[in-house]
């Protein structure tokens, strides 16, 4: 019950977190949900986020095994690990700091990006620091 209860929070904060982000940095014109403008961008933010944070997973998974590997069986344990839910939890919120401190919009082709990166190496990240967590 524990997990499901986590497992529950850390995916409705990782779409929060993520709209809000649009929502607090975007200009009227890019997103503005009192005017019902195009949620296109954050959709495939999260999308981005959400792909690189499986493949940061299974990069960490499949690292030093040097036999052969059922694909299918490693991404479904993917999603129970605490790595992905970590990733899921704080990917987000680390993703709203950049804008935060940068005080950029999120627009455009590299957010795209930078959301797949930040999936991806958010465990490296992480570890970096709080190095006494284990995940």
């Amino acid at each position: 019950m524990r997990k499901i209860s986590f497992r529950l929070i850390s995916g409705i904060g990782f779409i929060l977190i993520l709209f809000t982000t649009y929502y607090y940095y975007g200009r009227s014109d890019v997103l503005n949900f009192s005017t019902g403008a195009n949620l296109i961008p954050a959709v495939l933010a999260a999308t981005s986020m959400f792909i690189g944070i499986i493949f940061g997973c299974l990069f960490r998974q499949l690292k030093g095994k040097n036999e052969s590997i059922s694909i299918v069986k490693e991404i479904s344990q993917i999603f129970s690990s605490a790595s992905f839910w970590s990733a899921i939890a704080v990917s987000p919120l680390v993703f709203f700091c950049i804008f935060a401190v940068s005080g950029d919009n999120p627009e455009g082709f590299s957010n795209y990006a930078l959301a797949f990166q930040n999936g991806f190496l958010c465990e490296s990240i992480f570890r970096d620091m709080f190095p006494q967590t284990q995940l």
